[in-house]
């Protein structure tokens, strides 16, 4: 005796014709989950190294904003924004050093130096701005701007973790993450 099942579109079906439909639709949705999961990995990890190449390109605007801001800071007085210039024109020079980041080899070094120290920066600067919240003195616009500066310094200190770990893969002869 044949067991038959019937559809909701009326198509007639035998157990094992179903089962084995059944196994091939669970293996074809599993093989599409990794296939999707592999390119969500590979399209961020796409979308980071697009993001580096356009911040690195681009160093010499962070630069110019910081010197601007910090000849309006002095014009005008306020501390907040001398410290946000400063950090600028840094992350400005950190970035622009960076620019060859996909072809010099051991552009790591350099990167991992700015990690270290950008990230002991932001961590001083982070911790400073929390301890500010509590003063009653300072105004709301020096504590944007100093959030604006630990910004910086963060992003700066992201960049720099994602080209030394990118470039220490391509100086060590692995094969390249970014490609």
């Amino acid at each position: 005796m044949v067991r038959c099942y019937v559809s909701d579109n009326g198509t007639i079906f035998e157990a094992g014709a179903l089962v084995e439909a059944l196994d091939v639709c669970r293996t074809c949705v599993r093989m599409e989950r990794e296939d999707f999961s592999r390119g969500l990995v590979h399209g961020a990890q796409a979308m980071r190294q697009s993001h580096v190449d356009s911040v690195t390109a681009n160093g010499r605007w962070f630069i110019l904003c910081g010197l601007v801001a910090f000849g309006a800071g002095r014009l005008f007085g306020g501390s907040g924004v001398v410290l946000t210039a400063v950090v600028a024109v840094l992350t400005g020079a950190v970035f622009a050093s960076l620019r060859a980041w996909r072809s010099e080899e051991g552009l790591w070094l350099l990167s991992a130096l700015y990690l270290v120290l950008g990230g002991f920066l932001a961590s001083v600067m982070s911790y400073g701005l929390i301890s500010d919240l509590r003063e009653p003195g300072l105004t709301f616009v020096d504590l944007v701007l100093f959030g604006l500066a630990c910004c910086l310094l963060w992003f700066s200190v992201y960049i720099a973790v994602l080209v030394t770990r990118w470039n220490w893969t391509v100086t060590n002869g692995k094969s390249s993450p970014c490609h």
